[in-house]
Order: structure tokens, then C-alpha cells, then sequence
């Protein structure tokens, strides 16, 4: 059984009479890219702060690398890199400045580390010039690189996309793809933005008003539980009585002659078989299947992430 590399149990914050995040239990393992996906409000960033110990859970635990974060702070975040809401530099310094600022109150990262996290966050060209005068994407992007000076062995980075246009999220997208196969190091990433997750995260956890909703393999829960079938019959009622009654039928709606429905499974071939045989006539049938935005909006009752 692998063990967790960040494991939350039953942690829950408080402010005032507000709770904003309700026993949450998640475990991500060694090597994940793993999506904390919700809507704003949802208590993610509350999340991550209780994390990396800027604010103590009201009740319940946190453990990284199996060290309590309350109870062995030190030791917890020794090998975590974070970012959490925006990265705090210094504007009047170059890229480079920073760098070597951050790397001295580490204490433990030579000039070869330095020069290796430029390579990684791809700012070369600009690592001299004057923090000043980046763009927020490349702002991020060293913020990415601080995170990184000690080489950590989990990576927290709270909407690491927030406000980037859109080459500006291609680009921090694909360096911590990069980061999962040359750093080996895993990556908790918060995000209100669903393709966001579709397209990093191997493991998924959606939150919200600070519960947990569903976790897990973000294959699995696109492919296992959200196919779906839009069908055109000559006998709606007939056909809808029929499907109900397979064991792998989840939902039937019907709209006229035009049935949509979710299933499990590889299952298209014998719902137009149960169809047919029931001497109902199949005039239109395609397969799709669902995602993850249809799932949350499912779960949640309709609310939509931007």
C-alpha cells in the first residue's frame, strides 16, 4: 500500500462561528500531480496555509512526509517548496538577486542550485533584469524557481495560474510537467480552473464550501462514471422503461424521441441490443464521454467554476 506524502485528517478551520474547511481527509502519494480543485470560497487557500503552518487547524491534522505539521513543524516543512496566493520578492532587485537572497536564508543551496532552477523556470534571458519589469507570468515563475532552491520532495503551489493570460498558463503548465519527471518530487496544486486539472493532475480532490466532494484517479472518474449515450427512438416511454431496468444504467432523461443516458462500463453495444430486441426502434446513437466540468457541476449542484 503506498504510503501518503501529504495526508489531512478530519482538519478543520474555523473563524468565528464560519466553518471553512470541514474534516477533510485526503491522502496524495509519492509522485502525483494532485488537483485541489473548487470553486472560489471553497477553502483551499485556508487549506494550504493550515499546510505549510501559517495558520493552525481549529481540529484534525496535517502530515507531510509523515511528520505532523503541528506537532513537528521543523522537520514537516523542511522538504516542502511552496506558493501560497502570490510570491513575495523583491521588486528593486534582479531575478538573480532574489534568488541568491533566498538561497542564504535557506542556507543550504550553492550557486549550482541557483543557476539549475533558472534552467527549469526558463527565465535565462531575463534571470538580470530587474523584478520590476516582469510580467506577472514570469513573476510566477520565479516565485516557482524560490520554491524550488532545496530541492524539496513536495511542491504546494496555491492557483499557480491565477491571473496569466493564456500563454502565461502554457507556460507554468507545462514547467511543472517538467518538474514531475526531472524533479521526481510531488505537487499539490489548488485551482479553480477545471481544464487546468484535466490536463496536469493525475489524482484529483473537489472541494466545496470546505468539504470534500470526490477524490481520486482523474482517468477513472472521466471514463468510468461520466459516459454518456444520446439516443433518437421511435417509443421514448418503452425505451426509458427498458433502460432503467439494466444494472448499468446510472441516469435516463428523456426530451421527446431523444433519450440521453449515463452508464458504467463499456456498455453502448448491449443498450442498443436491449433496445432492439424490445422491438425498439434505434434511429440515432452517440457516445460520448462526459467531463470533469459536467461531474462538478453535478456534484455541487450546478455550481460553476469559472
Amino acid at each position: 500500500m503506498e504510503k501518503c506524502v501529504i495526508e489531512t485528517t478530519q482538519l478543520t478551520k474555523q473563524f468565528g462561528k464560519t466553518t471553512v474547511v470541514n474534516n477533510l481527509s485526503i491522502c496524495i502519494n509519492e509522485g502525483d500531480i494532485f488537483g485541489f480543485l473548487g470553486p472560489n470560497g471553497a477553502g483551499k487557500t485556508t487549506t494550504i496555509r493550515m499546510l505549510v503552518g501559517l495558520i493552525a487547524p481549529t481540529s484534525g491534522s496535517a502530515k507531510i512526509l509523515g511528520k505532523d505539521i503541528q506537532a513537528d513543524f521543523v522537520n514537516a516543512i523542511q522538504d516542502v517548496g511552496a506558493i501560497v496566493e502570490n510570491p513575495e520578492l523583491y521588486p528593486f532587485y534582479t531575478g538573480r538577486q532574489n534568488l541568491i537572497h533566498f538561497a542564504k536564508l535557506s542556507g543550504d543551496v550553492d550557486k549550482e542550485r541557483i543557476e539549475e532552477v533558472i534552467k527549469l523556470v526558463r527565465l535565462e534571458n531575463r534571470i538580470d533584469t530587474k523584478v520590476k519589469t516582469y510580467s506577472l507570468g514570469m513573476r510566477q515563475r520565479l516565485g516557482l524557481a524560490q520554491a524550488l532552491l532545496n530541492k524539496p520532495k513536495v511542491l504546494i503551489l496555491d492557483e499557480p495560474t491565477n491571473g496569466l493570460d493564456p500563454q502565461g498558463m502554457k507556460e507554468i503548465r507545462q514547467i511543472i510537467g517538467h518538474l514531475a519527471d526531472t524533479e521526481k518530487i510531488t505537487i499539490f496544486i489548488s485551482s479553480h480552473l477545471l481544464h487546468e486539472i484535466e490536463q496536469l493532475c493525475n489524482k484529483v480532490a473537489i472541494v466545496s464550501n470546505g468539504k470534500l466532494i470526490v477524490q481520486g484517479d482523474v482517468k477513472s472518474l472521466l471514463t468510468k462514471e461520466y459516459q454518456e449515450v444520446t439516443i433518437e427512438v421511435s417509443d421514448s416511454d418503452k425505451a426509458k422503461h427498458i433502460l432503467k431496468a439494466l444494472p448499468y444504467i446510472q441516469d435516463v432523461v428523456v426530451d421527446e424521441n431523444k433519450i440521453t443516458v449515463k452508464y458504467s462500463g463499456d456498455s453502448v453495444a448491449q443498450i442498443n441490443k436491449a433496445l432492439v430486441l424490445a422491438d425498439v426502434d434505434v434511429t440515432h446513437l452517440a457516445a460520448s464521454n462526459g467531463n470533469l466540468e459536467d461531474y462538478f457541476l453535478e456534484l455541487t449542484g450546478g455550481e460553476v467554476i469559472a
